[in-house]
């Protein structure tokens, strides 16, 4: 049976046959909960849509991993993105793990009672879910996790650096059995924030249930790796927070390829759960966040490989604004064939026609009443008989 457009819009690269969408509003900004199927398994993530976005832009994109036990709700609140974000203009896409045999959500990393599931996969076709819904910037993608999530961020520099630019890794590392075989395809910064105080993930590394190598030997491995310098530059962050209890000492392997740098923040004193800058109860010296999104942005993936130009589709319309509420305005301003029936048709996720309009001429503007929508991702496709154009829509 032949797709429609509508319909090939979501399957053309068999990822998205089904979406959940529900809002949740963080200090007037957007936070999506969605759902897609992936090798038979409904999965699940947060995605964050900073101040000012703008439906259909290109952004660039990070993808932060929880830590084990926790989930996408948990590390969105603990490590506080949204305000980088917002200033910065990127999305943060937060997914979830699968549930291991105890119950707790986790990311397969290389621990051996972990469940075999290949989660690096699932990160690539999480990355090409996202760029079909939000055309993200597939030059600037890239990964920060917390403890379990740090070790995710390895996995994905070692084995997915065709996708993932760059990596930021707090409480994080690798464990024995990955460093050991770890071949990455290219050099790929790193940065790596951990404390000597680490009793769940310890800095001289473990061969606990969370067996971990030293965090010294692996932040070198990446400089290696990178073709850097091995002696670091150091440095002592000055004590902004003398209250608490800990002093930060920051190292840079520098000149690596294409200034592909291995850097590690080093906490003395720092617990295991500890985010610098996110409150009480963690460092306050700096802002993981800041640190790292500085850190991602002086990087895009065609620094290291060539990659595809973005796919493109000519726009006839624009719209704002988004997200939307009660009513969207449709701007016409593009159309070429100014006197032809045009009719906008708002679709489902699944292809399915919810509202809409024909129209006779060429009336510029059109504003469209979406008060009998559900909040959720939608389709709009303006027609005029000869051209088609579609845009997502988001509904608050």
């Amino acid at each position: 049976m032949e797709l429609t457009l509508k319909q090939n819009y979501f399957m053309k690269k068999l990822l998205l046959p089904l979406f959940v969408f529900t809002s949740i509003f963080v200090n007037a900004q957007t936070t999506l909960s969605e759902t897609f199927l992936y090798q038979g398994q409904s999965r699940h993530y947060l995605i964050y849509l900073p101040a000012n976005y703008v439906n259909n832009s290109v952004n660039p994109l990070i993808i932060h991993f929880h830590g084990y036990s926790s989930n996408s709700t948990i590390d969105m609140n603990f490590t506080k993105w949204m305000p980088v974000a917002d200033t910065a203009g990127f999305l943060v896409v937060y997914p979830d793990g699968l549930t291991d045999n105890s119950g707790y959500e986790y990311w397969n990393v290389g621990w051996a009672w972990e469940p075999n599931t290949d989660d690096v996969s699932f990160v690539s076709a999480l990355i090409d879910t996202i760029h079909e819904r939000y055309n993200i910037d597939e030059n600037r993608v890239y990964a920060s996790g917390f403890s379990n999530g740090g070790f995710m961020c390895y996995m994905v520099a070692a084995e997915l650096s065709n996708k993932i630019t760059a990596i930021g890794s707090v409480s994080g590392g690798m464990t024995p059995a990955i460093f050991d075989t770890a071949i990455p395809a290219r050099a790929i910064p790193t940065i790596e924030v951990h404390g000597t105080s680490d009793a769940l993930v310890p800095y001289n590394g473990s061969n606990s249930t969370f067996a971990s190598v030293n965090t010294d030997t692996m932040v070198r491995f990446w400089a290696k790796n990178n073709l850097c310098s091995l002696i670091a530059d150091s440095s002592v962050l000055p004590n902004v927070d003398t209250n608490d209890g800990t002093t930060v000492e920051h190292f840079v392997y520098p000149g690596g390829t294409n200034n592909a740098v291995s850097e590690l923040y080093r906490i003395i004193g720092g617990q295991h759960l500890n985010w610098p800058g996110a409150g009480t109860g963690n460092n306050g010296d700096f802002s993981a966040c800041s640190v790292l999104w500085n850190f991602f942005k002086g990087y895009t993936l065609s620094d290291f490989i060539g990659i595809a130009p973005l796919e493109t589709t000519k726009q006839l319309f624009s719209i704002f604004p988004q997200p939307a509420s009660d009513h969207l305005t449709i701007s016409l301003q593009d159309l070429p064939n100014v006197s032809a029936q045009l009719s906008i048709t708002v679709f489902s996720t699944l292809g399915k026609p919810v509202l809409k309009y024909d129209l006779n001429g060429h009336p510029g503007q059109f504003q469209l009443d979406l008060k009998s929508l559900p909040a959720g991702l939608y389709l709009l496709e303006v027609n005029d008989g000869n051209n088609s154009s579609i845009r997502s829509l988001i509904k608050n």
